[in-house]
Formats: C-alpha cells, structure tokens, sequence
C-alpha cells in the first residue's frame, strides 16, 4: 500500500518507535520503515513528530498519491521534474539529468536572481523544467495535479524565562 524513498535520520527513532510501536531495528533502512509506519498511523502529520534530517518521497496506493517532502531547514536536498509521462527526483540536479537524459537547458530567471541576490532562492533551478523542494514544504500530485504546501514555519514568540532557564533548556536541546 505505501512505497517509500527516504534520505537521512530520525533522531528521535526510540522514543517515536516506542509511542507508536514499531519495533524495528536501528540505521538508516529502519528510520525509513518508521517514517512509514508513522505516515500510516498519522498521515502527512507525520513529520511534525520527526526529529531529525530528511528528505522523502512516498507513494500512497490506497489514495493514488505521490507525496515529496523536506526537512525543515533544508539539510537534506531534493529536486524533482514533472513532465506528463513522469515525475522524477533526485538528491541532486545530475540525477535527474541521468534519469532523464533531458537536454540542459538554461533557465535565465534563475541565473538573474543569482546575479542579483548571490544565491537563487525558492523553487527555481539554474534548469529549466527542474525545480528544488523548499525546505519545511511537501509537494503533494494527485489528480495529475500538483500541490506545494509548507508544513512547518519557524517562529519567534517572546518567552518570559529568567536567564538560567534559558540557557539550561538550550544546552539541553542542543546536546540531544
């Protein structure tokens, strides 16, 4: 029912694997059974439980659904072309060029924003008819329609904590 491609690592395996009884083993082939055994148990609210890095693609056969997805602050890349006989992924552009065998042809937006910001930000690739995966985003096809949704947005609410607590809770976090 669920087929699945996942990069990276679960940080938090145990404690996920624990609340949700999965009883898989450890390493990177086990954090993707446990991706999709939580997409299975919580549907794409899945990733809001995930501590970690990643990248994933996933295909639903009970809802006709490919779902992409991104860790939130872009570790782990993924870059992807539809065309209406194919949708392909890869963790870098030459990938898909080597699935492809697409001709590169160069998207001059993208190489403008370069020039202009020094980096290119959003979708866009310096390829045209190949675009990159925002970070904290899924790009959802289904009904030969595609749908690009943020999942996760970084906010900065004031907290009133005394220093020490601050700093104790931070170290904590850090050292997880």
């Amino acid at each position: 029912r669920l087929v699945g491609c996942w990069s990276g690592n679960i940080y938090n395996r145990e404690a996920l694997a624990a609340e949700f009884g999965f009883g898989g083993g450890g390493g990177m082939a086990a954090d993707a059974d446990l991706f999709l055994h939580l997409y299975d148990c919580c549907g794409e609210a899945c990733v809001d439980k995930i501590n970690g890095k990643f990248s994933f693609v996933l295909f639903d056969a009970a809802r006709q659904r490919f779902l992409l997805g991104r860790v939130r602050f872009g570790m782990e890349s993924l870059y992807y072309s539809v065309r209406a006989e194919y949708l392909v992924f890869a963790s870098t552009i030459r990938g898909i060029f080597t699935l492809t065998g697409q001709e590169k042809e160069i998207n001059p937006a993208a190489v403008g924003k370069f020039l202009l910001f020094n980096y290119n930000p959003g979708r866009q690739t310096f390829f045209s008819g190949i675009s990159r995966l925002p970070a904290a985003h899924f790009l959802r096809l289904e009904n030969n329609e595609g749908s690009l949704k943020r999942y996760w947005q970084l906010s900065f609410r004031p907290v009133a904590a005394d220093e020490q607590e601050t700093r104790e809770k931070l170290l904590a976090h850090l050292r997880q």
